[in-house]
C-alpha cells in the first residue's frame, strides 16, 4: 500500500532534454561553442548586445570579483524555476549565453545540461 501511494505522488519532471547526450558531446568535441578569453574581452569592451555572461561561482566568489556585466547564477541553483525562465528568455531573444567559473571544467557540466535542454 505504501508503494502504491508513493507511486501516485511522484511528479513528472519539469525539465526535458531537447538533444541527446551524443548530440551534445559532438558539440563539445568539435569545440563549436568554445570562447577564448581574447574574444570575451572584445565582447565586454565593445559592450556588444546579444550576450549574457553568467558567473557560475558562489555568491561569495562573485562578490570578491567578477567579469563586468556578469550575472551570478551559482551552479547549484542553475535549474531553479526563476533561472530556467531567464534562460528561456535568453533563447527566445537569441541571446548567446557565456558561462564561466573558476575553471573551464566548472562550466562544462552546466553547459552540457543547458545545451541538452535546448
Amino acid at each position: 500500500m505504501v508503494i502504491v501511494i508513493g507511486l501516485l505522488t511522484i511528479n513528472k519532471p519539469d525539465l526535458k532534454y531537447q538533444r541527446t547526450t551524443d548530440e551534445t558531446l559532438v558539440h563539445l568535441i568539435l569545440n563549436e561553442d568554445e570562447l577564448y578569453p581574447e574574444d570575451l574581452v572584445g565582447i565586454i569592451e565593445m559592450e556588444e548586445p546579444g550576450y549574457a555572461i553568467i558567473d557560475l561561482r558562489s555568491p561569495y566568489e562573485f562578490i570578491k570579483g567578477h567579469i563586468r556585466g556578469a550575472v551570478n547564477i551559482p551552479t547549484n541553483s542553475l535549474l531553479d524555476k526563476e533561472n530556467l525562465k531567464e534562460f528561456k528568455r535568453y533563447a527566445s531573444d537569441s541571446v548567446t549565453v557565456i558561462l564561466y567559473g573558476q575553471t573551464q571544467l566548472e562550466a562544462n557540466g552546466p553547459w552540457m545540461i543547458l545545451k541538452q535542454m535546448g
